[in-house]
């Protein structure tokens, strides 16, 4: 469900290949899942820290959209 979110929400040609995009879906699959990275979840995307993660989503939710903002594409056609 992560990757759908992701994938439908940043246009193709705004994807970055870097970590960036797999620490968006990361999160919002620990999103999904309520409090962090799920008990069935064990490592993650490439270059991705789940516990960084599942930090990450315990602080309050203007912290985790400045983070967001930070990874998201910007300029040109992304935004």
């Amino acid at each position: 469900m992560g990757i759908q979110t992701v994938e439908a929400t940043i246009p193709p040609a705004c994807r970055r290949a870097d970590t960036a995009q797999w620490e968006l879906i990361a999160w919002t699959i620990a999103r999904i899942a309520g409090h962090g990275v799920p008990a069935t979840v064990h490592g993650g995307p490439p270059g991705v820290d789940p516990e960084a993660i599942g930090r990450l989503v315990t602080e309050p939710e203007d912290v985790q959209l400045a983070w967001v903002q930070q990874r998201l594409p910007h300029g040109g056609d992304c935004g």
